[in-house]
């Protein structure tokens, strides 16, 4: 009965409620302070060093894709196709290929062979670190075309 009294009076007057040091009161204090960070927590902070991708915007005019510089561009394997087709990039991004065509099996190389990508399933990814621009094809399905270009 006490802890309930000393409660509402500490709503009415929470300077006094707190200065009593019940061990109600300093549990409702440690818990406000749980609560207050969790939620800090969940605001979002992040790390200043912590980038997000930036996702590319395709031209459906004439399926080319423009980044920015340090960026990380996707280029998805499916119906058969690269898509984007080109791509515009800045030396130094990351061009991850992923595969999205169900149970078919592609993989991605460079036209002249100096790099090879593993036979890659549905999900499987590939990042590229871009140093020049390249001609790429499926070596599975040699009829599959792409150009990664670099500004």
């Amino acid at each position: 009965m006490q802890i309930i009294k000393t409660f509402v009076r500490g709503l009415l007057d929470p300077i006094v409620f707190f200065q009593k040091k019940t061990v109600f009161s300093m549990i409702l204090l440690r818990n406000c302070l749980y609560f207050f960070c969790f939620t800090l927590l969940l605001s979002g902070c992040k790390s200043a060093k912590e980038e997000m991708p930036v996702p590319a915007t395709p031209n459906t005019v004439d399926n080319t894709t423009t980044v920015s510089q340090g960026s990380r561009d996707t280029v998805e394997i499916a119906q058969m196709k690269f898509q984007p087709a080109t791509l515009t990039v800045h030396k130094g991004d990351t061009v991850v290929f992923i595969n999205k065509d169900g149970a078919t099996p592609h993989n991605v190389a460079e036209e002249s062979g100096a790099w090879v990508s593993p036979t890659l399933s549905n999900g499987d990814t590939y990042p590229l670190i871009v140093t020049g621009s390249v001609s790429y094809y499926c070596s599975i399905h040699p009829g599959m075309k792409g150009t990664i270009t670099v500004q």
